[in-house]
């Protein structure tokens, strides 16, 4: 997980298979967005710096988080820093999916707002899983997000009393997002709520989960125990005109 402590809406998260053995490489390329149109045209944006590190520094790190600063050749003296957080996901990870809709009555209005989940790392140490999109408060004073479907695995490494956090920002160009309000919860408090739930927040507001449901994600091994039929047919073309099997220049040659 890659993220910028003081910009909490820049979080991106990346799953790769460690092998001990091997020394991955990676190369994070990190740019300052001018045109929201063209995301992806890496020429319209300032690069803000470039780091390499291997997969090992990361998972080695005290509590697997590597703190480096962004190189920056082309102009020395931004000082950007970044933060690498490894964490291992266990073969079973998110067999069971938290599916909900956010609504909630928040103090300022006529603002973008958004919203963070967080998963407890140990006490007062959160990690971030989720960020919705931001959106405007509607005519009734409430700001409804999109549907999201996150792993219980994400959530709280599927403990039903680890804390749960949501963060609620008012979006501001600069990225400097206010705060506005949170709450902390459990996987069992959101499982005893029924379809929806409310959690209190700052002063008199409140927060409700709609359409709150788990699903089920079955893995590719429960669909065969489940009857999933697979059919595997093989060809082998022996025609003389590859060539001799125990020739090395043959497509067929069987070297033993």
């Amino acid at each position: 997980m890659i993220h910028d402590n003081l910009n909490p809406s820049w979080v991106t998260k990346i799953e790769v298979i460690y092998n001990f053995e091997k020394n991955d490489e990676f190369k994070v390329d990190v740019y300052d967005i001018d045109d929201d149109k063209n995301i992806n045209d890496v020429s319209a944006h300032d690069p803000l710096g470039s780091l390499q590190f291997t997969l090992h520094e990361v998972v080695t790190q005290r509590d697997q988080h590597l703190h480096k600063q962004l190189p920056n050749p082309a102009k020395p003296s931004i000082k950007s820093m970044i933060n690498i957080v490894a964490e291992e996901v266990q073969s079973n990870a998110n067999s069971e999916i938290c599916c909900f809709e956010t609504q909630c009555k928040l103090s300022d209005s006529g603002n973008l707002y958004f919203f963070i989940v967080y998963k407890m790392k140990q006490p007062g140490q959160y990690s971030p899983v989720y960020k919705s999109e931001t959106r405007r408060q509607g005519s009734n004073g409430f700001t409804t997000w999109n549907p999201c479907s996150i792993g219980c695995t994400d959530l709280c490494n599927d403990n039903v009393e680890q804390e749960i956090k949501f963060e609620f920002f008012r979006n501001e160009t600069s990225g400097k997002h206010k705060n506005l309000a949170h709450f902390i919860t459990t996987m069992a408090v959101l499982k005893s709520g029924g379809d929806s739930c409310v959690m209190p927040i700052s002063g008199s507001n409140k927060c409700t989960l709609n359409k709150l449901h788990f699903e089920k994600k079955h893995s590719f091994l429960e669909y065969v125990f489940g009857g999933c039929d697979i059919d595997l047919t093989m060809a082998i073309d022996f025609t003389l005109s590859n060539g001799a099997p125990n020739n090395p220049d043959s497509l067929h040659y069987w070297n033993m």
